[in-house]
């Protein structure tokens, strides 16, 4: 056991690309002279880490197979068992044996355990009824954000060349490059980002006229208000631009504009 544990903890060192176990350990003795016992490189701190990742998917591969062709409760208790042990490793033996910092433990432990139970959890809630609907309302959430950012990205386009290549005044680059945001985000959202509503795109274009029009304003004006405060001018219109999409937009657009049009009986 003692054998096997030792070949599996030194994968990393004798694999190490500079060199092999040579050069790891000739890299662990000029870490040690500079920055003192058990204490790891930057780089090799990061290079430790990524196996450790490595084994912590190996691990839910593992949890995954026995859970699925084999006893989902023998899984969980052999899921809990490992926690356990990781626990105890890192925790007493790496501490008692081989002088390991506290904050390099909880490092390994965070590596280790993290991702395995959040595949874990996730794996368990994601048939909850509730949890498919959270899913669907979040995957509108992220959709509508690529729109949004998408949109954005010609909007600050546009207002820098306006503004700093052409001179144009500010207001006026804001609104242009409004305009060219929400005519993007219009185009990006219709049927991908909300999902095909039941409504024409003249009655969503109608809807949307409005909300794009205070969307305008708010942005002008805020634009305008914070880089009183903030400067350059792009980071008022970056912040400005977040708060208008989470308090204006998003709302407006989830449900309202784009919301699914409810049938009537007997259509």
């Amino acid at each position: 056991m003692h054998t096997l544990y030792t070949f599996l903890e030194t994968i990393p060192d004798n694999l190490y690309f500079w060199g092999g176990r040579t050069a790891y350990d000739a890299k662990i003795a000029s870490c040690t002279l500079t920055h003192g016992y058990a204490y790891y490189c930057k780089d090799l701190f990061f290079y430790r880490e990524f196996f450790h990742m490595l084994g912590a998917f190996f691990v839910f591969g593992i949890y995954f197979l026995i859970e699925k062709y084999g006893n989902k409760k023998i899984a969980n208790w052999l899921a809990v068992l490992f926690t356990l042990y990781m626990l105890f490793q890192e925790l007493y033996l790496q501490q008692r044996f081989e002088g390991q910092m506290l904050w390099k433990a909880f490092a390994d432990l965070a590596v280790w355990l993290f991702p395995f139970w959040v595949s874990v959890f996730f794996r368990e809630i994601k048939e909850h009824p509730s949890f498919k609907k959270r899913h669907t309302e979040l995957v509108t959430f992220v959709r509508a954000n690529i729109a949004s950012l998408s949109a954005t990205a010609v909007d600050y386009v546009i207002l820098i060349i306006s503004h700093s290549f052409f001179h144009l005044r500010l207001p006026g680059a804001i609104t242009i490059g409004v305009i060219a945001d929400g005519i993007t985000f219009f185009s990006i959202a219709h049927g991908w980002a909300f999902g095909p509503t039941g409504r024409t795109v003249g009655s969503e274009g109608i809807r949307y006229f409005p909300v794009w029009l205070g969307c305008l304003a708010l942005n002008a004006f805020g634009t305008i208000y914070l880089s009183q405060f903030l400067t350059p001018y792009f980071i008022a219109r970056v912040t400005t631009s977040l708060l208008v999409f989470f308090v204006w937009n998003y709302p407006l657009y989830r449900f309202w504009v784009f919301a699914k049009k409810e049938k009537v009986i007997g259509e």
